[in-house]
Parts: C-alpha cells; sequence; structure tokens
C-alpha cells in the first residue's frame, strides 16, 4: 500500500476514502482477522473478496437499493450491490483505492450468482498494472462473462437504470 502514490492523483484520491458508517469497527475487525498488514494490494484484495464470499449469505429480497452498509454487516445477507459495497468499504479502509461497477454477467454453461440480471462488482487499483475487477459474490475476478456498464464512488454513481422519460 505504500507504494500507492495518490497526491497527485485526484480521481484515485476521490475513491481512496471509505464512507462513513456506525459499524466501522466490524470493518476494521475484518481487516485485522484477514491480517491485511504487510500483505500485497493484490493479497489484501482477494482476502477481503474471499471474506465477503465465505461469511455473508447470498439472498435474494431481503435487502434493496437503499440499504446501507451498516445494515448487511448487521444481518450479513444480501445481493451483489451489498457485497459491492462491503467491499469497498473494506478496500479503502485498508487504504486501496476502488470503485463500483455495475453491469451484467452474460449466463453460461456454469451457474453464477446475479447472472442474467443487473450485477455489481468492484474494481480495486493496483501500481503498475491498472484496475483489477473482483466479484465478492462469485468470488473471483471479473472475467468475460462480466459486462461493465458504469463506474462511480457507488451505487448512485452509476445505477443500471436512470434517466428520465418523455412520452
Amino acid at each position: 500500500i505504500e507504494d500507492l502514490n495518490l497526491q497527485n492523483d485526484i480521481y484515485l484520491l476521490r475513491l481512496f476514502y471509505p464512507e462513513t458508517i456506525s459499524k466501522q469497527n466490524e470493518i476494521n475487525a475484518i481487516l485485522k482477522e484477514i491480517d491485511y498488514t504487510n500483505k500485497s494490494i493484490i493479497a489484501i484484495a482477494f482476502d477481503c473478496s474471499q471474506y465477503i464470499y465465505t461469511h455473508f449469505t447470498y439472498t435474494k429480497g431481503i435487502t434493496n437499493i437503499e440499504t446501507t452498509i451498516d445494515e448487511v454487516l448487521c444481518h450479513r445477507k444480501g445481493v451483489c450491490q451489498d457485497f459491492a459495497h462491503v467491499l469497498l468499504q473494506l478496500l479503502r479502509t485498508a487504504g486501496i483505492p476502488s470503485r463500483y461497477v455495475s453491469g451484467y454477467i452474460c449466463p453460461k454453461d456454469k451457474e453464477m450468482r446475479g447472472e442474467g440480471a443487473t450485477h455489481a462488482w468492484v474494481e480495486a487499483y493496483f501500481p503498475n498494472y491498472g484496475w483489477l475487477g473482483l466479484d465478492p459474490t462469485n468470488n473471483c475476478i471479473v472475467n468475460d462473462q462480466h459486462v461493465r456498464l458504469a463506474t462511480g464512488r457507488a451505487f448512485a454513481d452509476c445505477t443500471p437504470v436512470k434517466g428520465t422519460y418523455k412520452g
């Protein structure tokens, strides 16, 4: 993390700061549990994504677009957008610039959680590499099944359906 040089990059700096939440102590405890100190950025990112996949339950209908990180941490259930927001909070707290990605997963032979519908994941920034997509819902690196539509600081920046109707 010391290799990140954020002072000269306003865009990365904007994606560095975590949200202000009341359960920040739980985020800190998760980072302590995965022992994020003295690890590479990629190891921290993978460990955070795997933690969410292992300790949170994918459950449709329990959350909505207004569900907060605090609520997801409380019941440890949700869908892709909830897991993406928790991963953003973990990575940003660890000092890794990260952005929310809105898109789709194209159906293929093997089933993935969230395929055939809107989906969300996170892209983390790695020096000398750039952005790498991580899907905590499926515990994988983003691949050719993931179709990115928009990126932003959080869901509100890149909702899949937004605009005005005239008719």
